[in-house]
């Protein structure tokens, strides 16, 4: 289980600068994050933008890797195993659903 969120952005106007507020709405969802807010925070701190876009491309890469994940690897059922440990404690399943997946 993830939280999802939404980033909402007001359309430039020519010589307005953009705005960089963030709006979150949250509502649970199944699955893995599918991606993160880290970078606009980044932005919005003033964080140079050579390291932006460093931070942009590895994030690129690793959301990719994400997807990629070959269905036979996860179990149609993973999401559901996961979270029935979570809630309830369990650590030697989810150490047991860890090791099935990376193996």
């Amino acid at each position: 289980c993830y939280v999802e969120g939404g980033v909402g952005e007001k359309p430039e106007e020519e010589g307005e600068a953009k705005d960089h507020n963030i709006t979150f709405l949250y509502t649970l969802g199944d699955g893995a994050c599918p991606a993160s807010f880290g970078i606009n925070v980044a932005k919005l701190a003033g964080l140079p933008d050579e390291i932006l876009a460093n931070a942009k491309k590895k994030s690129t890469a690793f959301e990719q890797e994400m997807t990629e994940t070959p269905d036979d690897k996860i179990p149609p059922d993973f999401a559901e195993q996961l979270c029935n440990a979570v809630d309830s404690d369990n650590l030697g399943e989810m150490e047991k659903l860890w090791k099935a997946l990376i193996s």
